[in-house]
């Protein structure tokens, strides 16, 4: 070996040795106590953030069974809304309470969601809010039977929050009529919009679904 490959071969080994004794501690001066061990450990390449969100237990053959099923009831869901557009029977605010949730109206008319639950079927949910909650928005359901009829729904909750929207105060004075009117056209804009949306987003919004309904699976055992 010739003078200058010696000279490589000694950087060469000399590096590594000159990176494990540079520290925060050594660039600053302080070397008093710092050890090897320690010069080591400030210098280790930093890991990467663990996962410690748990693997579900729900098999892919599960989600695919929930997929088919969610996509299906999200089919019914946009075509009863567009009938349910198309009647023009909107539940109405003619309580006096300013902007507010309506889920069934005295004139026995129902808010596009709960048309919705009661076209699947479940009139005892509908009848059983239009008695104890007739303000309830859906957004603040965690739990129960509806709670599962929206996990079941083909719909995510932000979209049922989209369909849910608050109704305008109608007064009972003489702009009444056509205030109502005003309020079923606006209505009726509103869910042309909703459809639409729901029409370009089935993908993404059934992939949510699934996920939301594995997890929830997942926390309740035996579920």
């Amino acid at each position: 070996m010739n003078a200058l490959s010696k000279f490589v071969a000694a950087i060469a080994l000399a590096l590594p040795l000159t990176a494990l004794a540079f520290s925060p501690a050594t660039a600053s001066g302080d070397t008093g106590d710092a050890n090897a061990d320690d010069d080591m450990t400030l210098i280790a390449p930093i890991a990467p953030p663990a996962n410690d969100e748990p693997a579900s237990s729900i098999d892919d053959a599960q989600k695919a069974a929930w997929e088919k099923q969610l996509r299906a009831a999200r089919t019914k869901q946009i075509a009863q809304l567009k009938a349910y557009r198309e009647r023009g029977e909107f539940a109405m605010n003619i309580q006096g309470r300013g902007l507010a949730f309506v889920w069934r109206d005295d004139a026995g008319r129902l808010c596009a969601m709960a048309h919705l639950v009661n076209a699947s079927g479940r009139t005892d949910l509908v009848d059983r809010v239009a008695k104890e909650d007739n303000d309830l928005q859906l957004a603040s359901v965690t739990e129960g039977d509806l709670y599962e009829w929206m996990l079941h729904s083909g719909l995510t909750k932000e979209e049922i929050q989209l369909i849910q929207e608050p109704a305008f105060e109608i007064p009972n004075n003489d702009s009444a009529a056509r205030l109502r009117e005003w309020e079923t056209n606006r209505k009726r804009e509103h869910l042309a919009s909703v459809v639409e949306r729901l029409e370009m987003t089935t993908d993404a919004s059934i992939a949510t679904a699934v996920d939301r309904l594995a997890a929830h699976a997942d926390s309740k055992p035996g579920w």
